[in-house]
């Protein structure tokens, strides 16, 4: 899994995904792996299926020069832009389906129990997962 490439994370019994590039694959699957059990954020919804699902399979889709790193990720986030499994918070050409409903309408309320849950000892994660929870975006199986 060495060298400059694309990836994919993937979990079990789950179609959500997430698709990201690399200057080093090994040492950014280890970071991953670090943000398992630590309160680092990732981006709320990868945060959100770590969580529920645990650690990640991870595949290279593609290896390539860093000179051409961005223009093989855009290509691979444009293939997938209209999928609604799609983690990733920005495409090539804007903000995932995903993305749109949970960061917008997010009221001075939501934001304000997240605060709450945190201070009450919640990890970022945890506090993440207990908000979507409450707003109905995770059924206890997957982000919906």
């Amino acid at each position: 899994m060495k060298g400059c490439g694309i990836y994919i994370m993937k979990w079990e019994n789950n179609p959500y995904f997430y698709i990201g590039k690399s200057k080093n694959l090994e040492a950014r699957y280890q970071q991953y792996l670090s943000y398992i059990n630590r309160d680092y954020r990732i981006n709320a919804k990868v945060d959100a299926i770590i969580t529920q699902y645990g650690k990640p399979k991870f595949e290279v889709l593609e290896l390539c020069s860093i000179e051409y790193l961005n223009d093989c990720e855009n290509k691979h986030l444009a293939n997938n832009k209209d999928s609604e499994y799609i983690l990733n918070i920005r495409l090539s050409n804007g903000y995932s389906k995903l993305t749109t409903i949970i960061t917008i309408g997010v009221t001075e309320e939501e934001n304000e129990l997240f605060k709450n849950l945190v201070s009450r000892g919640f990890t970022r994660r945890e506090a993440i997962v207990e908000c979507l929870n409450i707003n109905g975006l995770i059924d206890g199986r997957k982000i919906i």
